[in-house]
């Protein structure tokens, strides 16, 4: 597991060779329920909160659009704070303890008609980690590259304009001697 520091970013607590804790996303009902064990979480455009690719499963609501900050919680909820400082809860991560299960696509299925049991402990979702197979390395180098060549192309601007005005200061400063008229 990896500290991002990033506060949508959410991870299980029971991370290591043989997790047992899932996410419960998409909107099929069991035995189809995909299961997944954390990612990015993010608002998508018509509000609706997403993990990596998935949608969670369960009851969830919009995120306002005075939103002002998102925050979740340990226990899998996900609040925000809105412009006037309200405090409203869009929904809860639901999470299930599943010994056995098949992988595929980004997600996880039950092995041999096992029943999720969904759990409900206060101390299940870690924010602001990643687990390390989460992380998507191909992704994290081109952010990495695209803010570098960001901040090269800020430095050549500035640089440029220190050149512009530098010329035109010392442009400015320089001495005019008078034009001596030819005599004809």
């Amino acid at each position: 597991m990896i500290y991002t520091a990033h506060p949508l970013d959410i991870a299980l607590r029971d991370c290591g060779s043989e997790p047992h804790l899932f996410i419960a996303v998409g909107d099929a009902d069991p035995p189809a329920t995909q299961f997944i064990r954390g990612g990015r979480t993010f608002v998508a455009d018509d509000g609706a909160i997403k993990i990596e690719t998935f949608a969670p499963r369960g009851n969830w609501a919009k995120v306002p659009r005075d939103a002002e900050r998102l925050q979740i919680r340990k226990d899998g909820r996900v609040l925000c704070t809105t412009l006037d400082g309200r405090l409203v809860e869009i929904g809860r991560f639901q999470v299930f303890r599943i010994d056995r299960v098949s992988t595929a696509n980004g997600s996880c299925r039950p092995l041999e008609n096992q029943v999720p049991d969904l759990q409900l402990d206060e101390d299940l979702v870690l924010a602001g980690h990643l687990e390390y197979p989460s992380i998507d390395l191909k992704r994290e180098f081109e952010n990495l590259k695209s803010a570098l060549n960001q901040k090269q192309l800020a430095e050549n601007a500035a640089s440029a304009l220190v050149q512009t005005i530098s010329s035109s200061a010392a442009n400015s400063t320089r001495r005019r001697l008078p034009c001596r008229r030819a005599i004809l």
